[in-house]
């Protein structure tokens, strides 16, 4: 009897071993959700492009230019690096462009100062002055010198501009028309004014580095280029 109640005690030990041992597993913990990154926000180019003053302008409105079917693109970042020869004929009005071999690129017509006084005592030393074009430029009404204003510029040296003849206001309305028919001779006061096109070209076709004569003394061989008519009033 004793015997028995051992081997009782025995078997239900091991039963209940049994039923520990097939415990079911506690479910495994979900992994985490891994994180997202953020994308860093990219910074959106400023843009450089055509001004609001002239994104209507047509090229082939004969304001525009002395040549309609010259390059009317985007005023804006300079576009084009080219490192030129700029000559501007003092005496005839006209101001080349010329590759480096010096080869003529295009003849703009233009209206350099009046007299030499307006270069102060640069025109008591040299009948020239070559300098070299730094960045300075600008795109969008520009003030100048009396109250009237430029769509653009570029600057040759100190308060020397290339911009285009001048206008009233800013606006594309006013500009000065009496002005504009004396392209071709001396009539700023030291800038070197040129039809809004031709500056157009210019703005975009000389670029930092190029050299800059304002000369006196030498004289353009080529055919003078002519000034579009305006429209009647």
């Amino acid at each position: 009897m004793h015997i028995r109640t051992i081997c009782i005690t025995c078997l239900c030990a091991a039963l209940l071993s049994g039923c520990s041992a097939h415990q079911p597993e506690a479910p495994a913990a979900e992994p985490s959700a891994t994180p997202t990154a953020t994308p860093a926000e990219t910074s959106v180019p400023e843009n450089t492009s055509l001004p609001s003053v002239l994104g209507d302008w047509d090229p082939t409105d004969p304001l525009y230019g002395s040549d309609p079917s010259a390059d009317g693109t985007a005023l804006g970042c300079v576009g084009s690096d080219a490192v030129v020869n700029v000559i501007v004929y003092m005496n005839q009005g006209v101001t080349a462009v010329y590759d480096q071999d010096g080869t003529l690129i295009r003849a703009l017509l233009c209206s350099p100062g009046k007299d030499r006084s307006c270069y102060g005592s640069w025109s008591g030393y040299s009948d020239e002055k070559t300098v070299t074009l730094g960045t300075e430029r600008g795109a969008g009404w520009h003030s100048l010198y009396g109250g009237v204003y430029t769509p653009a510029y570029i600057t040759i040296y100190d308060a020397i501009l290339f911009h285009c003849v001048p206008y009233y206001s800013m606006s594309r309305d006013t500009l000065e028309v009496e002005e504009y028919k004396k392209l071709g001779t001396p009539a700023s006061l030291g800038c070197i004014r040129l039809a809004l096109g031709d500056l157009v070209w210019l703005y975009n076709h000389v670029g930092p580095g190029s050299t800059v004569t304002l000369s006196y003394s030498q004289t353009y061989e080529g055919d003078i280029p002519e000034a579009a008519e305006l429209p009647e009033s």
